[in-house]
């Protein structure tokens, strides 16, 4: 068997896609090709080995997808982490915005209206009142 040749194989290996969105279905004519050169089969047993070329293709692709498919996946759960962050984010902002006119209507219809009626004397207002200017100017 010395000097047998084992005929070249050829395996198409998908691209990864730009975008998960896209599908891997979608990319099916993105791919490259992983070629193997003739090889010379010896006494050695080196026929044995090679001899599942035409297996060493499908095993390229199937690893292949699977690479893809958890690239997709990592990639989809980085996105809705990502999503989830903005979205508390911009309910933090909201809720400190909603704050901040709470206290400036805190301090312009109940103050302003008490210090008016001469009901009350400054130093109780300033205590009950006081903090809302260092709270205002802390939350901007």
């Amino acid at each position: 068997m010395s000097g047998a040749r084992v005929p070249a194989f050829r395996a198409t290996i998908p691209d990864a896609p730009d975008s998960c969105d896209s599908g891997l279905t979608n990319d099916a004519n993105r791919h490259s090709t992983v070629t193997a050169t003739e090889l010379v089969a010896d006494d050695s047993g080196l026929t044995t080995s090679v001899s599942s070329l035409a297996g060493i293709s499908e095993l390229i692709e199937t690893a292949a997808g699977q690479w893809l498919r958890s690239r997709c996946a990592l990639a989809e759960t980085t996105v809705s982490a990502l999503h989830r962050l903005r979205l508390i984010v911009g309910e933090l902002i909201e809720t400190e915005a909603g704050y901040q006119q709470s206290l400036s209507e805190v301090d312009s219809g109940y103050l302003v209206k008490l210090r008016e009626s001469g009901r009350h004397n400054e130093a109780t207002l300033d205590s009950i009142f006081g903090v809302l200017p260092h709270l205002r100017t802390f939350h901007k």
